[in-house]
């Protein structure tokens, strides 16, 4: 149902083959104020998260000469890219395993390390969309948010519950979160240190592994927190903006992911969140013990052989 880290696994795979390749992207546009098939390509209306989708909106962010469509249904999607894109290689579908009308290539499955699939259950008694007997349909499965310092003796047991999968199929990634970038010119005129008072506004499904890494950095860090992918209002950022100024110190800071500045810098909020000092923190995919040239070299061997 969410939270296992979708977002920069796609970056990453726009990364590895994009200098190569005419890449998209394809998703659904969770929690988008418009329907239908819309392309950063093509459309007249505004690129924004109401309008794609915080995640594309991410992507489209970070790569913007790489079309960045949303559609419900993904077949039309698809249909749409390639009459659009006469020579586009290839399409990453962002969230698709489950959709049924499209055969996809090359399939990734994530789970993250601390939830597994093999431990859960189909909602609505646990967070699964399926039983977990389809995952055996993944080519790869790849474990996220997994401990930086995780042992190749407890990666291996680890790996036992995959009972299906084949060992090389098997990866464990972590998160390297970067150093705080500001996004309002606000946030440029205060300076960082390990005292700054700090407000963390997230609105994802799991904020607890970016709270723990940023007090290794901070010492008095506040959290505030939304349901995932939750629209900010006029109304949350004045909410924000009391936060703020009740700390009554001009050191204080806020800071959000990536996909929520996303949220944040809409039409209708950019203007309030502009007066206010907000860093968003980069984050980034790193492959544990050192599988990542044999991870990029299955990618590469599929894409180059279809």
């Amino acid at each position: 149902m969410g939270g296992t880290g979708k977002t920069p696994h796609v970056e990453y795979l726009i990364r590895l083959l994009s200098t190569q390749y005419a890449v998209a992207t394809l998703s659904r546009g969770y929690k988008r104020l418009t329907h239908g098939y819309i392309s950063t390509f093509t459309t007249e209306l505004p690129i924004n998260a109401l309008t794609i989708g915080d995640e594309p909106m991410q992507f489209h962010t970070h790569f913007p000469a790489l079309p960045v469509a949303v559609c419900e249904k993904r077949k039309i999607g698809i249909e749409s890219l390639l009459s659009e894109n006469k020579n586009l290689d290839i399409i990453l579908l962002d969230d698709a395993f489950q959709h049924l009308a499209v055969q996809c290539g090359f399939n990734i499955v994530l789970t993250e390390f601390a939830s597994p699939y093999f431990h859960d259950f189909p909602m609505p008694a646990g967070n699964l969309r399926e039983f977990r007997t389809a995952a055996k349909s993944a080519d790869i499965i790849i474990v996220t948010k997994s401990p930086c310092n995780l042992s190749l003796a407890e990666s291996e047991k680890y790996q036992e519950n995959f009972t299906k999968q084949k060992k090389k199929s098997i990866f464990f990634t972590t998160y390297l979160y970067e150093n705080p970038q500001p996004i309002t010119a606000r946030a440029q005129e205060v300076p960082l240190h390990k005292n700054s008072p700090i407000l963390l506004l997230t609105g994802i499904a799991n904020p607890a592994p970016l709270q723990q890494e940023l007090s290794k950095q901070f010492s008095n860090i506040e959290l505030i927190t939304f349901n995932d992918h939750h629209l900010f209002t006029a109304k949350d950022i004045h909410l924000l903006q009391q936060k703020y100024d009740e700390t009554g110190d001009k050191n204080t800071v806020i800071m959000t992911t990536e996909k929520d500045a996303c949220r944040l810098l809409t039409n209708e909020t950019k203007k309030r969140v502009s007066l206010l000092p907000i860093f968003s923190i980069p984050i980034k995919v790193e492959f544990l013990f050192e599988k990542e040239l044999l991870f990029n070299q299955i990618i590469q061997d599929y894409v180059g052989k279809n």
